[in-house]
């Protein structure tokens, strides 16, 4: 996997200022696992213009805020914030009121890369023989997708009441591993698995907080819910593109690193995922 080095708001800001050469605007993001795909990503977005040659990682939600909330004053550099959103549309937390600060409307970067049409392209150049429409038949992303999101819903709705409530206890970051099962070649989330990681969770709640406190806070959380693309708040870094990565390579021949996969997924990102995001970056 490849790193760069995250930094303070200041050191961040400072070593934007050394590579203004290599840059023609600054771009600020909380992942530092990831830079050559979301360097790729930036580019898609940007004017064929714009030079983009790196991204700037400080590390974490609050030190992108902080970076931002440093660099109010007016100046004739071009530059944009990024941070994740989590669980915010669960949880109902709100950004502070700062220019160049902007919030995926999904819950993180990997969520942007998953696309039904984003995949194809590198599809056909692995398989040789198969046409585009092959390969999204092989894939069957949109069902695929659906269904993944359906079986997470519930269990993020838990999460995020686990957040609201400052739980200690194992969040989104426990991975998918935990509730999946194999199925022949294919590797599927099993549902019962995933009921038991819900009631041993909500039990915890209980014990934790009491019934009352939980039960209003959880209730809270899927009144937000209600009509929200599961894409918003269910965590493409711990589920999503994991899961993809694997039922991408049971239907295609590809040999790559997941950090390629990423790359190439970035290079084809499409508008219509984050129509905002999309729009910051055309301006810049």
């Amino acid at each position: 996997m490849s790193h760069v080095p995250q930094y303070s708001p200041q050191a961040a800001l400072s070593l934007a200022l050394l590579k203004s050469a290599e840059n023609d605007v600054d771009i600020f993001v909380e992942d530092s696992t990831h830079p050559a795909a979301w360097t790729a990503l930036v580019r898609r977005g940007l004017k064929v213009s714009v030079t983009v040659r790196s991204v700037h990682a400080v590390g974490n939600k609050q030190a992108v805020i902080a970076a931002c909330r440093a660099d109010q004053a007016p100046r004739a550099r071009r530059r944009l914030f990024i941070v994740d959103g989590d669980l915010d549309v669960l949880t109902g937390e709100t950004m502070p009121k700062l220019r160049h600060l902007y919030r995926l409307q999904k819950s993180c970067f990997e969520n942007l890369l998953l696309h039904e049409n984003s995949y194809l392209d590198l599809g056909v150049a692995c398989s040789v023989t198969k046409t585009e429409q092959d390969v999204a038949n092989a894939c069957n992303f949109v069902q695929w997708h659906a269904e993944i999101l359906s079986k997470l819903r519930t269990l993020f709705f838990v999460f995020a009441t686990m957040h609201s409530l400052g739980s200690q206890r194992q969040q989104a970051s426990v991975g998918f591993r935990p509730f999946i099962t194999q199925v022949g070649r294919d590797v599927v989330l099993d549902s019962k698995k995933i009921r038991t990681g819900i009631t041993d969770r909500i039990k915890g709640l209980l014990a934790d907080f009491g019934a009352r406190r939980a039960r209003r806070t959880f209730a809270r959380v899927r009144r937000r819910g209600s009509g929200v693309n599961g894409d918003e708040y269910i965590s493409g870094k711990h589920f999503l593109f994991p899961l993809f990565a694997i039922h991408f390579r049971t239907k295609v021949p590809f040999r790559g690193s997941n950090n390629e996969l990423m790359v190439h997924l970035a290079r084809a990102f499409h508008s219509s995922i984050d129509p905002g995001l999309y729009r910051r970056l055309r301006r810049l």
